[in-house]
This record gives C-alpha cells, structure tokens and sequence, in this order.
C-alpha cells in the first residue's frame, strides 16, 4: 500500500467520551469496519507492529497469536476502565445509601430526642404542681396550727382571769367568816354588870343601842354576803359552765386539728411519695432516652466513619479513573506517535536500511551529535545508528534469530506487547487489577441489606 493513500487518524481515538448520566469516561466503541484498521486504534497498532516485525533482519513473518495478544491487551484495557467505572458507581450508590441511612437515624434520634424533651418537661411541670400543692397544704395547716395556739392561747387567759375572780371572792368568803367568828366569839364573852341601878339602866341602854346597830349591820353583811355568796356562786356555776364548754370546745378543735394534720401529714407523705416515683420513673426515663442518644451517638459515628471510608475509596477510585485516563491519553499519543513515525518510515524508504556508522552524525534518540572515539550501533530491528544510552533495551529470541538483539526504544514498544510506551515515564495497572472484584461491601452495607 503507498503511504500517500494511509487514511488519516481518527479523532474518535484521541479524545475520551464520557457518559451523560454518570458522567464517568468510557470506553470508545469499536468501528464496524476491519478492512484497514486506523492507525491510532489498539488494531492500527497491532496492525503496524505486524508490519514492522515483518521488515526485521530476520524476515520473520507475524504470527496470528501476536496479533490476538495485541488485540487482546486492547480489549482488556477497555474491559479494565469499564470495571473501574461499574466499581465507582456502585460506590457512588453504596455512599448514597449510607448518606441515606445516616439521614434516618439523625431524624429518629432528633424524633427521640424531642420525646424525651417531652417527657421530660411534663414531669418537671408535674413535680412543680405537686410542690405547689404541698406548699399551699404546708401553709394551710401552719396557719390553722396558729389560729388554733390564738385561740388556745386566749382561752388559757381566760381561764387564769375567771381562777383569780374566783380565789378574790373565796378570800372575801373566808374574811367574812372570820369576822363573824369575832362577833360570836365577843357575844359569848361574861359581862360585866355595874351594881348601880341608873348606872345599869344606862348600861342596857347602851347595849340595847349596840344590839340593834349591831342587829342591823350584821343583817345588812348577812344581806350583802348572801347577795355575794349567791352572784359569787351564780358566776362561779357559769364560769364552770364557760370552762367546761371551752374545754370541750378546745378538745373538739385539737381532735379537729389533730384530725387535719394527720390528713395533712398522710396527704404530704401520700405526695411526697408520689413525688419520689415521679422523679425515679423521670431519673429511669432520662437514663434510658441517654443511653439510647448514646448508642444512636454511637451509630451515627460508626456510619460517619463508614461514610468518611467510602468517600476515601471513592477517592481512590477516582484517581484510579483519572490514571487509566491518562494511560488512555497515553495509549493515544503512542498510536499517533507511532502512525508519524511509520509514516516518516514509509516516506524515507520502503525497505530497511542497513545505516552505515559514517553516515549518520547525531543520535536519532537523544539528538545529540556523535563526538570522536564513540560507539555507533545500530538498531538490529529498524537498521538505525544510536548512542550505547539509547540502545539499551534487549528483546528476546524470536523465529530463526537465537540470540538476543538489541533494538531501540521505539522498536521495543512495537516488538514487546507487554512492554510501556518508550515516551511514557508513568506506570500501567495490569489488566489483572483493573477486572479485579471491588472489595467487599461494608458491615453496615451488609447488615441493612
């Protein structure tokens, strides 16, 4: 075939198609034509590679397991790129469901959490009720316990006031009598009679004068001390009466009183109990809503962690992406590299050409020019003069040729599938890696399905 009629490269081939709903490069499809492979495909590749082997020094012809290999490496690549894009979205789906089951627990704690908020003011309002309640029972009953001592109080002096009335009068009492002892005690005395008649006569009239102011004071203190004795008495009875009655009266206000605070007292102790279970269920009910925050706590870490884990791998595959793209870009460049340089080849001679060592003045690999007295070799698969630093890689024997050969970088990429491109500095994933599994999926992934 004349160089001039080689079809020109494809652009499919040196730009990287990404798909519109994920976004994710893939591979570019295969062209339905195989009459003449482009020159920048893994075909054109293999194709051209083929033809080099056959303008060897060993006009060795390319054998169909070489050219499957080739084939074979090509698909593999794509086959590797399409597994990392399966494997960074099922991560990406993994992360959405982790994202989604953190959302779900975060509302069940908020919910829970608002519940015991609930809970919890309910029965501080409860408690505060019950203290309000037992605050106005403790007043009640300390201002019924004062009224009660006032009115105790005020009846005790009342009953001290009435026993002095009573001892005044019984005092009286007693003077009276003693007086009346006197009179009776001076009437009994002898008297002594004078022995003359007009001294006698006025003697009786004295007496006599005596006998009735005496008659008649001693009727008047009868008169006054039966009238005292008598109201004495008559006040005597009713202050008994008024005693009885306030004791009575004060008897049935302690029962009434006792009755009260002992109500008061089984009511406050009755609330007091109440008060006690109402913070112990609260106490239990707190401790319980905290373990539980804690283990949702504990929950939500884990699947942050979970979470932050998958964002790393997702990273990591994501930079696993970006490195088959560059190799992608890579593989491009080689197979438009390539196409320049066989076309170059095809242009400057159709058969190979055995380069003599005076013709050729400076290295084609490294351009620089040769000085006196260094070794010129040439490529044993191109033909072309090198320095010894461009000549270093050896490809194994191959057909007739038993020994190994050495040959120049370029020729050892199209000589050696496994070999990296001769431009390229970075590293290649083997085909191996790229279809190798995801890892596994996480416990949390694992447990919710």
């Amino acid at each position: 075939m004349n160089p001039s009629e080689s079809p020109p490269p494809s652009t499919s081939s040196s730009s990287v198609d990404f798909d519109t709903e994920t976004g994710l490069p893939h591979a570019p499809p295969t062209p339905p034509c195989r009459t003449r492979p482009a020159l920048d495909s893994p075909e054109g590749i293999s194709f051209e590679t083929a033809s080099l082997e056959r303008l060897s020094l060993d006009h060795a012809p390319p054998s169909e397991s070489e050219v499957e290999s080739e084939t074979e490496i090509s698909h593999s690549f794509a086959d590797g790129e399409v597994s990392v894009s399966n494997r960074l979205s099922a991560t990406v789906a993994d992360l959405h469901t982790v994202k989604k089951a953190m959302e779900e627990t975060e509302t069940r704690a908020n919910a829970e959490k608002a519940l015991f908020e609930e809970h919890t003011a309910s029965f501080e309002q409860r408690i505060s009720q019950l203290s309000q309640r037992l605050d106005g029972l403790l007043k009640q009953y300390q201002e019924y316990r004062r009224s009660t001592e006032s009115e105790f109080s005020r009846l005790e002096q009342e009953r001290a006031s009435a026993q002095m009335e009573l001892s005044e009068v019984e005092e009286h009492y007693r003077t009276l009598l003693r007086k009346r002892h006197d009179a009776a005690a001076e009437m009994a005395a002898p008297i002594d009679l004078p022995s003359a008649k007009e001294d006698l006569e006025l003697y009786a009239l004295q007496m006599r004068e005596e006998l009735l102011s005496t008659s008649v004071a001693c009727e008047h203190l009868r008169n006054r001390l039966d009238t005292e004795t008598a109201t004495n008495r008559e006040r005597l009875n009713e202050e008994r009466w008024k005693r009885i009655q306030v004791e009575e009266l004060l008897r049935s206000r302690m029962r009434d009183a006792n009755e009260h605070i002992a109500g008061l007292t089984r009511n406050f102790e009755a609330s007091k109990q109440t008060a006690e279970k109402a913070t112990e269920r609260a106490s239990a009910e707190v401790k319980r809503l905290q373990a539980e925050l804690a283990e949702k706590d504990m929950v939500l870490q884990r699947t942050r962690d979970e979470v932050t884990r998958l964002q790393n791998r997702m990273s990591n595959l994501q930079k696993d992406l970006e490195n088959s793209e560059k190799v992608s870009l890579d593989f491009v460049r080689l197979s438009q590299h390539l196409q320049i340089q066989l076309e170059r080849q095809r242009e400057q001679t159709q058969e190979v050409r055995w380069q003599d060592p005076e013709d050729v003045t400076q290295c084609p690999g490294c351009k620089r020019p040769f000085e006196a007295g260094m070794v010129k070799r040439n490529c044993r698969h191109c033909g072309a003069i090198f320095c010894p630093a461009c000549l270093t890689k050896v490809i194994p024997p191959f057909g007739a040729r038993s020994r190994p050969a050495r040959v120049c970088d370029m020729c050892h990429t199209l000589l050696v599938k496994d070999a990296a491109p001769y431009f390229c500095s970075g590293t290649f994933p083997c085909a191996d890696e790229e279809s190798s599994p995801p890892s596994a999926t996480p416990t949390i992934l694992r447990k919710k399905r």
